[in-house]
């Protein structure tokens, strides 16, 4: 087991971390070009979903119909927004994870690498098998947190 250090500016960003959410980058409001690409889920499902078409003439879709065809494609899957970037939580002690993509492009228009996946840990209360939180406490205006993570 070894033991690592974070630091996050808020409590909502530390929470988010230990819950094992997986955020990319900042979405504009219509995602356009993101029906028929792919994006392929590891963990809390293993599933290689195509976007499909949705209300908007012009081929856009808006985050409630992509966090809906998520949620409803890939079991276990809570999608939120956090900063206007896309956000996936684990409804299960899963974690996330994202494959490195077959299709390149639907992990990029959600605002993740297009080279690879993500993965997440949610970690246990202290005192649990790893991963699991240690400590935490404030330094300045930010928040350290020590966790122990399997090797």
């Amino acid at each position: 087991m070894a033991l690592k250090t974070y630091r996050f500016n808020s409590l909502d960003e530390m929470n988010r971390f230990l819950a094992g959410t997986l955020v990319g980058k900042p979405l504009p409001p219509v995602v356009y070009g993101l029906v028929g690409t792919k994006v392929k889920f590891v963990q809390p499902a293993a599933v290689e979903y195509t976007f499909v078409e949705g209300d908007r003439a012009d081929g856009g879709l808006t985050f409630a119909e992509i966090k809906s065809q998520l949620e409803g494609a890939v079991s276990g899957l809570l999608v939120t927004q956090v900063d206007r970037g896309i956000a996936f939580t684990s409804v299960t002690a899963a974690g996330v994870e994202l494959a490195e993509p077959g299709d390149p492009k639907g992990h990029a228009l959600l605002g993740f690498s297009d080279e690879g996946g993500g993965k997440t840990l949610v970690y246990g209360a202290p005192g649990t098998s790893a991963p699991c939180l240690v400590q935490a406490f404030g330094v300045g205006t930010q928040i350290a947190v020590i966790v122990e993570e399997p090797v």
